[in-house]
């Protein structure tokens, strides 16, 4: 298996994902409903882009082993409760 190299910037963009994540989360709250969805979208695109795309790419490039590649699969719980949790104001944002 190679190291990652610095020229298809695969960590930063790791890193930057996993950073926007809890940024994002941080900064829906205390916002008006509207910015707050954005917020929230945001951290679950970083979500989303973290949980696959990276991953498999570095998998396919052979960047990481199989056991390393399985080693994302615990955020798609965290993707399952953040999906729930924007449904959940979305719904209720309809109800009001």
């Amino acid at each position: 298996m190679q190291k990652f190299p610095r020229k298809y910037c695969l960590i930063n963009q790791m890193n930057r994902s996993a950073i926007s994540i809890p940024s994002n989360v941080a900064g829906s709250f205390k916002k008006k409903e509207e910015r707050q969805m954005h917020f929230l979208n945001i951290a679950f695109a970083s979500l989303m882009e973290l949980r696959a795309r990276e991953p498999e790419i570095s998998n396919e490039l052979g960047y990481l082993s199989r056991e390393e590649f399985c080693d994302f699969t615990p955020l798609k719980k965290l993707c399952c409760q953040l999906h729930n949790y924007i449904a959940m104001l979305k719904d209720k944002r309809e109800i009001y």
